[in-house]
C-alpha cells in the first residue's frame, strides 16, 4: 500500500495514480488501493488500514449482536423449561394423590 502520513507531494504524487487523503486517519493513499467505508464514512473510500480496522469493528459488533440474540433465546428456553417443570411437578403431585387414594 502506498500509505504515507508524512506525505511529500512531489515524491509521493509520482508514485500514486490518484493520491487521496483518508477521511479517518488523514494519511494519503492511492485511491485504487482504498476500501469502501461501511460504518464511519458511507459512500467514501478510506485507506486500506482504516478499512481493515473498520471491518474488524463491524465484525465484532455483529458477533456481539449475535451473542445477545443467543442469550435472549436461551433465556426464553429456560423460562419455558421452568414453566414445564412447574406444570409437570403439579401433575406428578396430583397423580401421586390419585395413586394414594386408589391404594387405600
Amino acid at each position: 500500500m502506498n500509505y504515507n502520513k508524512d506525505f511529500e507531494p512531489e515524491e509521493d504524487f509520482e508514485e500514486m495514480e490518484m493520491p487521496t487523503p483518508c477521511q479517518k486517519c488523514g494519511g494519503w493513499f492511492d485511491l485504487n488501493d482504498g476500501t469502501a467505508s461501511e460504518k464511519w464514512f458511507p459512500r467514501t473510500v478510506i485507506c486500506s488500514d482504516c478499512g481493515e480496522k473498520e471491518q474488524n469493528i463491524i465484525e465484532i459488533e455483529q458477533d456481539i449482536e449475535d451473542f445477545i440474540e443467543e442469550i435472549d433465546q436461551a433465556k426464553d428456553s429456560i423460562t419455558s423449561a421452568e414453566q414445564t417443570i412447574r406444570v409437570n411437578t403439579l401433575k406428578i403431585c396430583a397423580l401421586k394423590e390419585k395413586l394414594k387414594l386408589l391404594e387405600e
